[in-house]
Order: structure tokens, then C-alpha cells, then sequence
């Protein structure tokens, strides 16, 4: 009797078993529908959005804002020192919302990553120049430039990626 019903569990049970995996979500939509203009409303609610996600152990979300041809907008907020970074073939632009960093570019990427989309990570950034940036700044990154916020102080930035000679 015993071998009956797993016999019958495990039948009843099989078309479960049988089902495709689940598909992953699907991306997030930008946070604003025009690309041509983000409201503050928009900014501040990304910036709440991202300080709530953030486990303890995480020291970058960054969420979408907008994106066009050649361009992509992302809210980033960095709660402790991450990894650097270097864009083979994206400019980087920061403006500073909340918060304050040391920011170091130029000199040497240390442990670079295989590139994944044109992307490196590294461990950090020997070498190169220190600047300390707070609220209202900008900070302009060249492709190709090795950068890394060596000490941050609940860091927000809205950050700006283009790729040169794109529209």
C-alpha cells in the first residue's frame, strides 16, 4: 500500500516536475517615460528607491533613469568604497546630489575584470589624481580613464554615460 501512494505521489506530482523554469523578470522600464527630461520628483524617488534596496553588504545601487541612442542616466547611491572602474568606450559624467567622496582617476586599474559590454572592474585605482567631491559638483571621466571612489560619505550621484560619436 505504502509503495501505491508514492507510485501515485510521485505521478500527480510529475507534470509539476515537467514545467519549463520560470522566466527571469523582465528589466525595469526607465524611470521616466521622455528621455528629454527627468523631473526632480522622478530623481528624489529613485534616490529613496535606492537607499530602500540596499542590503548591508552592498556598496552600489544604481537604477535607471533614462536612456536614448548613445546614452544611458542612472541614479547611483554608494553607502561604502566599491570596486573601480574603467569604461572602454563610454564617457562618464557624475553630478553630485547628496553626500560627499574622494574620487580618484587616472593611474592604473589594480585586479582589472575581463571586460563584460565594455565594462572593467578593478580593486582600485593606483596612481592616479585625488579629488574631493561634494554636493554640486561635476566630475567628467573620459573612456578609457581607470576611476574609483576611494572614500565615500553616502554618495548620490546622477550618472551620465555617452559613447562618443553616437547621436
Amino acid at each position: 500500500m505504502r509503495s501505491l501512494l508514492v507510485v501515485a505521489a510521485l505521478a500527480l506530482s510529475a507534470p509539476a516536475l515537467a514545467q519549463p523554469p520560470a522566466t527571469p523578470p523582465a528589466p525595469r522600464p526607465p524611470a521616466v517615460a521622455d528621455p528629454t527630461v527627468a523631473p526632480a520628483a522622478a530623481i528624489q524617488a529613485l534616490v529613496a528607491q535606492a537607499k530602500a534596496q540596499r542590503t548591508s553588504n552592498q556598496p552600489l545601487v544604481s537604477l535607471l533613469l533614462a536612456q536614448g541612442p548613445g546614452y544611458t542616466n542612472r541614479v547611483d547611491y554608494r553607502a561604502s568604497v566599491g570596486p573601480a572602474n574603467l569604461h572602454e568606450v563610454e564617457n562618464e559624467i557624475f553630478y553630485v546630489l547628496e553626500g560627499s567622496a574622494t574620487l580618484m582617476t587616472g593611474g592604473t586599474l589594480i585586479e582589472p575584470t575581463a571586460p563584460r559590454n565594455g565594462n572593467r572592474n578593478g580593486a582600485r585605482v593606483d596612481g592616479g589624481g585625488a579629488k574631493d567631491v561634494k554636493v554640486g559638483d561635476v566630475m567628467f571621466i573620459a573612456a578609457g580613464t581607470p576611476h574609483w571612489f576611494s572614500a565615500v560619505n553616502g554618495l548620490v550621484v546622477l550618472s551620465i554615460h555617452t559613447q562618443p560619436g553616437k547621436p
